[in-house]
């Protein structure tokens, strides 16, 4: 069994592939790592922020064998009961704009509940990190947490009918703001320009101290979201009755 994991960035992976021997590949013209976990064969790439190109990634991965594809990553809370560092699992994914949701593999729904992930109604994809509280609140009319990729890449694997699943770990909860703005760090590709963020810090230094505080927390949400990886990407391998 093989299990495709997408992070939109490496930082994202990091946690999780220092508790592994991830190996890197060259499969279908991507930059993929690999690693047995459990009866599964865990295969993750990174999708860029937003998954610009999704359509040419989830078509590599099924050309590449995959039976299933995870999303996962930070997300952010769009409600006041989800905490920072709680695992989410969506039943469907909306776009802000509306349009057909898409609809989660009930199975890999199921396992990722027994693994530990609170089931939470829907998923928010949008083009833009949300900074602010206000505007959570306003988008917690249609989900749980908000983030920038799912809807793009499960849209993509429904169409291939490649079963896929959304996993969040809420970075930051409803009622922050962001430190500071991430968007101007978005290259085209989806990945950051680190020049960009550090000029970004460089010129608010006031805002220092948030901004660590807003990078341990997310370091600890990404460590229990590899943890919960482990699990639930096992289960997936596992034999079921």
């Amino acid at each position: 069994m093989i299990a495709a994991v997408v992070f939109a960035m490496p930082a994202e992976f990091a946690p999780w592939r220092r508790r592994h021997a991830f190996q890197p590949i060259v499969a279908t013209g991507l930059s993929v790592f690999e690693a047995q976990i459990g009866a599964t064969r865990a295969r993750v790439m990174t999708s860029g922020i937003g998954a610009p190109n999704a359509a040419t990634l989830v078509k590599a991965i099924h050309a590449g064998g995959a039976d299933v594809i995870v999303v996962a990553g930070v997300g952010g809370g769009l409600k006041p009961q989800h905490a920072a560092g709680e695992i989410l699992v969506a039943q469907r994914i909306r776009s802000e704009h509306g349009g057909r949701d898409t609809v989660v593999n009930d199975r890999l729904l199921s396992m990722a509940a027994d693994a530990g992930a609170t089931i939470v109604e829907a998923f928010v994809s949008v083009d833009r990190i949300v900074a602010h509280a206000e505007e959570k609140a306003r988008l917690g009319r249609q989900g749980d947490a908000v983030d920038m990729e799912s809807f793009a890449v499960l849209g993509e694997a429904e169409s291939l009918r490649l079963p896929a699943v959304a996993i969040r770990v809420v970075g930051d909860t409803a009622s922050e703001d962001l430190p500071m703005d991430f968007m101007r760090a978005i290259r085209p590709d989806g990945a950051i320009h680190v020049r960009a963020v550090l000029l970004e810090i460089a010129s608010h230094p006031a805002r220092w101290p948030a901004i660590v505080r807003f990078g341990l927390s997310n370091r600890r949400a990404l460590t229990r979201l590899a943890v919960f990886l482990d699990r639930f990407v096992a289960a997936i391998g596992a034999p079921h009755p």
